[in-house]
């Protein structure tokens, strides 16, 4: 992904209490504007369930000890 060969997607939101979230999902040129909070566009948004974990847990199941760099975006 990105040009990197060590990374892997997780179908998962991550938070500090692990639970479900509503995912807003924007169907359209904004898709960027994806995000756990309602976007305000002028596109179709559909909302799914998705499951929250906590970072650490996922680290710890895919066997990851040491982590270089980490984006995420907290909106």
């Amino acid at each position: 992904m990105n040009g990197c060969s060590n990374t892997e997607l997780v179908r998962c939101a991550l938070g500090e209490d692990p639970g479900e979230a509503d995912l807003y999902l924007v169907d359209g040129f904004q898709d960027w504007c994806n995000s756990l909070r309602r976007p305000a566009v002028g596109e179709p948004v559909r909302m799914v369930r998705v499951s929250v974990r906590r970072p650490d847990d996922v680290l710890a199941e895919l066997g990851v000890s040491k982590v270089g760099d980490c984006w995420y975006s907290s909106k």
